[in-house]
């Protein structure tokens, strides 16, 4: 069975933000990128303490402690606090 990807490409869905990058927050911002379907530079993961995201920076995500940055730049905010 073949798994549909409508609307899940970069062009529909934009950026999106991941405000709180703990256990939650990163298990998302990885299960996005390992599904394919949203790649890594379209994710932005924010936590205060962000050298605990490195793993995600590695992986191409965008990580920082700004929050208000991460609203503005996504077009979809998921808050993981």
């Amino acid at each position: 069975m073949e798994r549909s990807r409508k609307g899940t490409d970069a062009g529909t869905l934009g950026k999106i933000a991941i405000l709180g990058g703990g256990n939650i927050g990163s298990a998302m911002a990885r299960g996005f990128v390992q599904s394919g379907d949203i790649s890594a530079g379209d994710v932005i993961v924010t936590r205060r303490q962000v050298g605990t995201l490195e793993p995600l920076r590695r992986l191409g995500c965008t990580v920082h402690s700004d929050n208000i940055r991460a609203v503005r730049e996504a077009s979809m905010v998921i808050v993981a606090v």
